[in-house]
């Protein structure tokens, strides 16, 4: 079975403060913080990607076992979706 696969959605507007990443969402006006991880999921997310794609490249590049990273990378995907900033797609 396939996974499904994440990536960005929305029209947002991007600013980088040292290693955090503020996003602002043209359509509610609403600003979103992304840390120095979450930068680098957000970085990823510029070309579709399965969760399980996702934390391997995070546990790569980050010192992190592949229980947490997976469990901290599914929770930032759901609240991605739930404010509009990512989309989870049917895998083709």
């Amino acid at each position: 079975m396939k996974q499904a696969r994440w990536r960005r959605s929305g029209a947002l507007a991007a600013s980088a403060i040292e290693e955090e990443l503020v996003l602002l969402d043209a359509a509610t006006g609403e600003y979103f913080g992304l840390n120095r991880v979450a930068v680098a999921l957000w970085e990823l997310l510029a070309e579709p990607r399965t969760a399980d794609e996702l934390v391997v490249a995070l546990c790569a590049r980050y010192e992190v076992s592949e229980e947490d990273c997976s469990r901290d990378v599914r929770a930032l995907l759901e609240s991605l979706r739930e404010h509009g900033l990512a989309e989870e797609r049917a895998a083709p």
